[in-house]
């Protein structure tokens, strides 16, 4: 079942749902015609199975580092904003599948934002918010700063080879992005900060 899901979540992060069938998932997962259709009943239930598998995998991810956070002061906490990058280095498709989704409003863009990314985007809130003091409004610029520089070098990651020849898989490339996305959106939340105090 999971050499289904693994097809399904490539094949649905690069193509739209609509695009993609439950044949092709089937061919792409080396199994039998109509196993999709038995273990999953249609293309809906497996692409909920999908993204579920990959949402799941991104908490799994991240649960240990949140549990070491608990005890650190917020500046410190600040440090968990690599966990994107070193995820998003393993799994891009998780980020390629919210730029298929994200682009029109559907019944699995809200069924992706219900469930998944309007919790995962309080807590991030809920985490940085005492060393970052944004309102509501300056959280939202940040958010999609955040997930852009956080996810974009993987997401493009044959164009990031192409045209400047990095390889974004190599560990010292994904710490050194992992360092810059923390120096880089520290001084612009403290330079909103700074502005909205004077």
């Amino acid at each position: 079942m999971k050499s289904r899901q693994n097809a399904a979540v490539r094949l649905f992060s690069e193509k739209a749902y609509d695009a993609v069938t439950l044949r092709e998932i089937e061919i792409t997962a080396g199994v039998q015609r109509n196993l999709a259709s038995y273990h999953f009943g249609d293309k809906k239930a497996l692409w909920r199975a999908a993204a579920s598998n990959l949402f799941d995998e991104l908490q799994l991810f991240s649960e240990p580092r949140l549990e070491l956070l608990k005890d650190l002061a917020p500046r410190d906490r600040i440090a968990m904003l690599r966990t994107l990058v070193r995820f998003s280095s393993k799994r891009p498709e998780l980020h390629r599948l919210m730029l298929q989704e994200g682009k029109a409003d559907s019944w699995r863009l809200r069924w992706l934002t219900q469930n998944y990314v309007k919790p995962a985007k309080a807590a991030l809130k809920a985490m940085v918010q005492d060393d970052l003091d944004l309102s509501d409004r300056e959280f939202v610029f940040w958010y999609y700063l955040y997930i852009g520089a956080g996810t974009t070098m993987y997401t493009m990651a044959p164009e990031v080879k192409d045209v400047h020849g990095i390889d974004v898989t190599e560990p010292g490339v994904i710490e050194e992005h992992a360092n810059m996305l923390v120096e880089f959106l520290l001084p612009v939340a403290r330079s909103i900060k700074e502005k909205n105090a004077a």
